[in-house]
């Protein structure tokens, strides 16, 4: 999605959202618990959002597109607040409403988002069967007192926004080694020069022009201004350590104070420690969201045990000689700041 990257608050104050006959856009409340896991790319948000999306009662989401897209629109003032927060309330209702009559599940198996893997075979034939109306999932939501759980990227910054539009939710903030984050990143090939010309996702990004070589390219929405050249002639790892870095600065002050006022429904848990005491942390993770773990989130803990050996072998050789000096002690700094 390319975006302006100077729209003013004067500019998005002419934008409306509004029904039939100019009726403004007003959803109704949203009566079911949401739980949100925000992480920067590649922190192990899916890792434990899959394990607690295996629980009886849960209904998991994948970085859905509308609302990462909605959020950072605010964030930018691309359109009124008001405006966004009535269409993120509206479609996370009928998001999760098509959940329930599973009309958005994955039925393929093997595939790491199939419906198999998070509920047992015949809660599933029995949704299939008898949920079939909005009446019907009004009943089942009541009835299995169901929760909403969604994986977000990119969003850290705009957390304060999640809250405030869905007060009753709770927020769990993965944090990672940005080192890692970094490699992962590169693996994924997602800032290359080619990508950056011609970008194949609806990721938020920005028109810029490059003197260096007169071609226009289109760069993440959290470059900093005056530094898109700078980011397209980085390396692979140099961009996606550049990324999370920026996520942190954009962030800091925001997140800081969230953390201060709302305590008891923010919770921050490092990758490293999911990785090495998996059982631990998932079982730290229910309790705080009052979730219980059933079998099936056992099994799921179980196959994250038999992997962890190889992610942490994996992450043992760091390229950070592929940075310069000053990006790397920033980095380092900011990893004190956290906690490591």
């Amino acid at each position: 999605m390319e975006i302006e990257k100077k729209k003013t608050n004067q500019e998005s104050s002419n934008d409306q959202f509004s029904l039939r006959n100019n009726h403004r856009f007003c959803p109704t409340q949203n009566k079911f618990q949401i739980i949100f896991v925000v992480g920067t790319a590649r922190s192990g948000k899916s890792l434990l959002s899959q394990i607690l999306g295996s629980i009886n009662n849960v209904e998991y989401i994948d970085e859905p597109w509308m609302i990462e897209s909605v959020s950072i629109m605010q964030g930018l003032n691309m359109a009124k607040k008001q405006v966004l927060a009535n269409m993120l309330k509206a479609y996370t209702k009928e998001m999760f409403e098509e959940m329930i009559l599973l009309r958005r599940g994955n039925f393929k198996p093997g595939e790491k988002s199939t419906v198999w893997d998070k509920k047992e075979p015949k809660k599933i034939f029995e949704r299939l069967i008898n949920v079939r109306t909005r009446t019907d999932v009004k009943d089942y939501i009541e009835k299995e007192k169901s929760v909403l759980l969604i994986n977000l990227g990119h969003i850290i910054p705009f957390i304060p926004f999640l809250k405030e539009v869905f007060p009753e939710c709770k927020i769990i903030h993965i944090i990672r080694n940005g080192f890692d984050v970094a490699k992962h990143i590169a693996k994924k090939q997602w800032f290359t020069i080619n990508a950056l010309k011609q970008p194949d996702n609806n990721y938020c990004l920005y028109r810029t022009y490059a003197t260096t070589n007169s071609e226009n390219y289109q760069v993440p929405w959290w470059v900093r201004e005056g530094e898109e050249e700078k980011f397209i002639y980085l390396n692979d790892f140099a961009k996606g350590l550049y990324y999370w870095i920026r996520e942190y600065e954009i962030s800091e002050t925001e997140i800081n104070h969230f953390k201060c006022e709302n305590s008891s429904d923010y919770m921050e848990i490092k990758f490293e420690d999911l990785i090495e005491s998996p059982t631990e942390i998932v079982e730290k993770v229910t309790e705080f969201t009052n979730l219980k773990l059933t079998q099936r989130a056992y099994f799921m803990i179980s196959r994250l045990n038999s992997i962890c050996p190889q992610i942490k072998e994996g992450d043992l050789k760091l390229p950070q000689e592929e940075v310069g000096e000053d990006m790397s002690q920033k980095a380092k700094r900011i990893l004190i700041k956290q906690g490591y």
